[in-house]
């Protein structure tokens, strides 16, 4: 188990749908955007890892649980968790809350690394994960 990370947010107009309801790509995003935050803070940033090893991360699998959607307006906390790793895989734990802090979603994300010009999957090196 990893350090846990937690941002707070305003779901905006822009990513509700007809009834209010933040649409589930968005949810995606801006929990990426919490766990590049974290990576940012810890000195690991997406720009860092092209720039040091020409590695990029890429999700390939999401394992997603609703209970509800949040709602335009809706304050949320959104806390990731970088779980484990071995040879090939990174997991990822994403829980968002609601403004009661009950947990509303819950996402499990699967990450590899992938080598820029290559275009091919490489091991995770332990010192590249050891921040989280």
């Amino acid at each position: 188990m990893g350090l846990t990370y937690q941002m707070k947010m305003k779901i905006p107009f822009d990513m509700a749908d007809m009834n209010g309801h933040i649409k589930l790509p968005d949810v995606i995003l801006l929990s990426l955007q919490v766990s590049g935050m974290q990576s940012i803070e810890l000195g690991v940033s997406d720009k860092d890892m092209l720039e040091q090893h020409n590695l990029v991360w890429i999700i390939t699998d999401y394992d997603i649980d609703v209970k509800r959607l949040p709602r335009f307006a809706e304050e949320i906390t959104i806390e990731t968790e970088a779980l484990t790793y071995n040879r090939l895989f990174c997991y990822r734990r994403f829980t968002i809350f609601d403004e009661a802090g009950q947990a509303i979603i819950q996402m499990m994300a699967t990450f590899v690394l992938m080598d820029r010009d290559s275009r091919k999957v490489r091991p995770v090196d332990p010192e590249i994960v050891a921040p989280y």
